[in-house]
């Protein structure tokens, strides 16, 4: 799902729009009796709406075209495993936010929201090559799920607050689902960084020290012409990392330092009189001048 803001132009945007609250209305007053007071059918209502936007962005903006049955043989990890968070990703989560947040309120069941949403977005990857307007991602179904897990978060979060005030006690239950909550989001999101991070930098290493163990500086010199090329094949092969160097008559010094996600690594290709070692970083070790 891409050029999210294009939806505000769409000339059948106010008539989806205008459906989409009408049926929100009509199925808000339908469920009026089983959702009892007021403060649940205004969550109905927004938990509806929300809906419905998610439906206009992912499925309607777009006048059906050509289906690709075969796409869904085909789920590219590209997006995910790039480590890159664009503006796509960050609207893809804020599409579900909503979802999750007014949703959870209602029915109180956060995990089982997340769920749902998570199964929604599948749904929409599913049916969004088969109508022609858009293409399956799994880097989407990622997003949508954090957005979708992030507000049931703020919303479990909100209802210990009114807890705490009306009753003057925490629900304990309520308290666990939150932290559970936060720790499958954080680990998540931390895991996920640091593990792709670490990865990118130990296969960094190891191709760095296959091509040039056992040489020295006085061949770095020697032979810049021939590793210069080497350089910048590995350069371009791993993600086009940021790259600095050093070189004066006793060391030199190629640095390759990777961001992915929230998490930085680095590789130091290191010549001495002595030989050729690699040196691992991470974080403000990356950004340190080199000499």
């Amino acid at each position: 799902m891409s050029n999210y803001f294009s939806i505000f132009l769409t000339p059948n945007l106010a008539i989806n729009g205008a459906i989409i609250l009408v049926v929100a209305i009509g199925l808000t007053t339908a469920l009026r009796r089983r959702l009892g007071t007021v403060h649940r059918r205004l969550l109905f209502l927004l938990a509806t709406v929300s809906l419905g936007g998610i439906v206009q962005v992912t499925l309607l903006r777009d006048p059906p075209n050509a289906a690709c049955w075969e796409c869904l043989t085909q789920w590219p990890l590209d997006r995910l495993i790039s480590g890159q968070l664009g503006t796509d990703t960050a609207l893809n989560i804020a599409l579900f936010l909503p979802l999750g947040l007014f949703a959870t309120l209602l029915w109180k069941a956060p995990f089982r929201v997340t769920g749902a949403a998570a199964l929604l977005s599948l749904v929409i990857e599913i049916i969004q090559p088969l109508l022609g307007v858009g293409a399956n991602d799994l880097a989407d179904i990622a997003a949508n799920t954090l957005g979708a897990l992030l507000g049931a978060g703020l919303a479990t979060t909100a209802l210990l607050i009114r807890d705490a005030i009306t009753s003057r006690q925490l629900d304990g239950r309520r308290l666990a689902k939150l932290a559970v909550t936060i720790a499958v989001t954080v680990g998540l999101a931390l895991g996920i960084s640091i593990g792709g991070a670490d990865t990118i930098q130990a296969s960094g290493a190891r191709q760095l020290e296959a091509m040039f163990a056992g040489t020295t500086v006085g061949d770095y010199t020697r032979d810049q012409q021939t590793w210069g090329p080497k350089l910048e094949a590995f350069w371009k092969t791993n993600r086009t990392p940021t790259n600095d160097g050093y070189s004066d008559s006793h060391v030199a010094l190629q640095r390759f330092t990777w961001t992915f996600y929230w998490t930085t690594r680095c590789v130091t290709a290191h010549w001495d009189t002595h030989g050729f070692t690699t040196e691992l970083g991470s974080d403000s070790q990356c950004t340190q001048r080199l000499r």
